[in-house]
Parts: C-alpha cells; sequence; structure tokens
C-alpha cells in the first residue's frame, strides 16, 4: 500500500496500515461488496498543525495485488479502493411505516458508508503484481474492496 504524499507539500501528513473493519461495516444494502483486511487511514495538517479535512491537490491511494489474487477473484476489475464516510447517515434495514401518512421512517440511523471509488485504477507491474489505486481529496480511511 501507499499514499502519493504530494499532496501535502505545505503541512504534515500521515499513514498508517488499518484493519478496515474498524473504521465501520459494510451495510446489508452493500451485499455486493466484499471487505478485505486491507486498510489505510491517512490524516493531514497544515503548517500550523490544524486538521485539514479536504485537501487542494488531492491524493492517491493504492494497494499492490498479487497476480494469484487477481485469478482467484475472477479478474483484477473486480477490485476497488473504497473510503469510508462517517458523515452520512444511513438505516440499513430498520425502517417503520410509522411516518405521516404511513410513510417509511427509519427507526434507528447509523453513521457510516463504504463508498467503491469510481476511478479506481489498475495497472499490471512488470514483477506481474497489479496497483489498484483510487484518487481522493479526503484524508480518510481507505480499503481495497471487492465487487461481487
Amino acid at each position: 500500500m501507499f499514499w502519493d504524499l504530494g499532496a501535502c507539500n505545505s503541512g504534515r501528513c500521515s499513514a498508517k496500515d488499518v484493519d478496515p473493519s474498524s473504521a465501520g461495516p459494510l451495510r446489508p444494502w452493500q451485499s455486493n461488496l466484499a471487505l478485505t483486511s486491507r486498510g489505510i487511514q491517512t490524516s493531514a495538517s497544515d503548517a500550523a498543525g490544524n486538521a485539514i479535512s479536504f485537501l487542494p491537490i488531492g491524493n492517491t491511494v493504492c494497494f499492490n495485488v498479487p497476480f494469484s489474487d487477481e485469478l482467484s477473484i475472477g479478474g483484477i476489475n473486480k477490485y476497488y479502493v473504497a473510503y469510508w464516510d462517517a458523515s452520512l447517515d444511513n438505516c440499513d434495514n430498520d425502517w417503520n411505516t410509522d411516518g405521516p401518512n404511513k410513510t417509511s421512517v427509519c427507526k434507528k440511523s447509523i453513521k457510516g458508508n463504504w463508498y467503491p471509488l469510481p476511478n479506481t485504477s489498475r495497472q499490471l507491474l512488470a514483477n506481474r503484481t497489479y496497483d489498484v489505486c483510487g484518487y481522493l481529496m479526503l484524508p480518510a480511511t481507505y480499503a481495497l474492496v471487492i465487487a461481487k
């Protein structure tokens, strides 16, 4: 895994390997995805040490995938880079029809989703491994996910 630190030329950036499930689970409605154990958490601060929540240049996060792993899941195009966004509300499957005019309302809202990046790129390297990369302008927790 690597993170392109070029986005942090005027401050401080850091990245560490993490288990992506520690950020949050796949939601029941995301049954088309499988979360791998490969993740990276990035953070950034400005020159004064204040946390940055948006990177003006953006950053690239890549996961290296052995050729044998690609074969076992049925193709490299099933791998995506996803990021965890804790700011959005989700209901999972906890709905009821107690709302006005019997409309569905969420009984219990929970925070966060994994979002596969549509700009995920895959490149075969000379050593017969792949780099699976995503580009985003947010310091976040990223994971390598598999589309089923």
